[in-house]
């Protein structure tokens, strides 16, 4: 399918809304990620190159290494990088915060928009999830626009498509984030505020 093709299905689905966000994972217990699930709502733009409301977050949790990574990136390129560790204190789970923020060139916004409609991010499921795996990696992806937001919660189950864009994040986003930028350390609160902003 060319990408004129998708760009009239992304319409096409943005018109009658995006689906609900995926049930929590219960399967196991952990420190929680200071982000709250947004509901979807309706209505929708026509394309996503462009759109001055564009907002698309990775939240990304890793069991093994009890870390957790929220990457979001706005129409503007403003880059808000907020990574979460917890420490083992006396057999309690201590966690910290820290943010870095960064203003990603224009060109490094739009390959992404592109890559969410060659994706076809819009059409994904809500959700994929290895029921066989109660840990590992679990990784949650909003996208906002024009209203209307669409999020693809994964728990050890990654298509290719998902590969793709989290490699993205990793690796053009994340990683061009000069060491200048000086992480500030957050409190508990400051880092639910920005996981609800989300």
């Amino acid at each position: 399918m060319d990408l004129h093709a998708k760009t009239i299905l992304i319409t096409a689905f943005l018109s009658v809304g995006c689906s609900a966000p995926p049930a929590q994972d219960t399967q196991t217990s952990r420190p929680q990620s200071p982000v709250h699930v947004q509901q979807p709502t309706v209505s929708a733009p026509v394309s996503l190159v462009g759109q001055k409301d564009f907002r698309f977050s990775v939240d990304d949790f890793n069991w093994e290494i009890m870390g957790s990574e929220l990457t979001t990136i706005g129409a503007d390129g403003l880059v808000d990088h907020v990574s979460y560790a917890a420490d083992m204190e006396r057999g309690v789970y201590v966690p910290y915060w820290y943010r870095r923020e960064h203003v990603a060139s224009r060109d490094v916004l739009e390959a992404l928009q592109r890559l969410l409609v060659e994706t076809d991010f819009l059409h994904m499921e809500a959700e994929y999830v290895d029921k066989h795996i109660a840990d590992g990696v679990k990784i949650t992806f909003v996208l906002k626009l024009a209203g209307t937001t669409k999020q693809v919660y994964c728990s050890n189950k990654f298509p290719d498509g998902i590969q793709r864009i989290q490699r993205y994040i990793r690796e053009k986003v994340v990683a061009t984030i000069p060491k200048s930028a000086i992480p500030k350390r957050l409190t508990r609160a400051q880092a639910a505020e920005i996981g609800a902003a989300r």
